[in-house]
């Protein structure tokens, strides 16, 4: 089976909540976007404060972060029109239900060095945090549902310079639900 390089979870509760605890006690309380990491032979220099941050830190254990020049924008791809949604769990223990999926067909690029800085995080223990993701789980009869990304140009025919324009529509309804949910970063 294939893997992404790397895949960045945002998790997101409901503003009517006071904590993610509460909110998981709610359907839909809880919202996930997931973003997928492609190889790229070059660095993503917007991805780059993140990575240098990681880099400091990945022997030390609760240490603060401080993110004041690194915006949301950088977590997630530039086009935002095609994912897959449906409702599942988290991804750490307890893995509880309700989560509302989205995961982005369109992934951010990355590169091996890039990913290199990620491969050497250490767990509280010290231990190297490889391989932390869980294991493929079954849809349990599930919807799966696909939102495709429209084409951005459409020509009639090659001779043709009529072209089609699509909406953002798509865009603006994912990040008005984004702005609707408390993050549980601090940014």
């Amino acid at each position: 089976r294939f893997r992404f390089p790397l895949e960045l979870h945002l998790v997101h509760y409901a503003k009517e909540f006071e904590n993610l605890k509460q909110a998981l006690e709610h359907p839909g309380g809880v919202a996930v976007f997931a973003v997928l990491f492609d190889l790229s032979p070059d660095d993503d220099e917007e991805f780059e404060p993140l990575v240098n941050i990681i880099d400091r830190l990945k022997d030390k254990v609760d240490q603060p972060v401080n993110l004041t020049n690194f915006a949301v924008k950088h977590f997630i791809p530039r086009n935002v029109a095609g994912y897959y949604r449906y409702e599942g769990s988290l991804t750490t223990p307890e893995c509880d239900e309700g989560v509302t999926w989205t995961v982005f067909t369109n992934t951010i690029p990355i590169s091996k060095e890039q990913v290199k800085v990620f491969d050497e995080m250490r767990t509280e223990d010290h231990k190297i945090l490889k391989q932390n993701y869980r294991s493929l789980q079954s849809l349990n009869e599930r919807k799966l549902y696909l939102k495709r990304s429209p084409v951005r140009e459409n020509y009639i025919n090659s001779a043709s310079t009529y072209k089609i324009n699509t909406s953002h529509l798509y865009s603006m309804v994912i990040f008005s639900t984004l702005y609707s949910f408390k993050s549980l970063f601090t940014l």
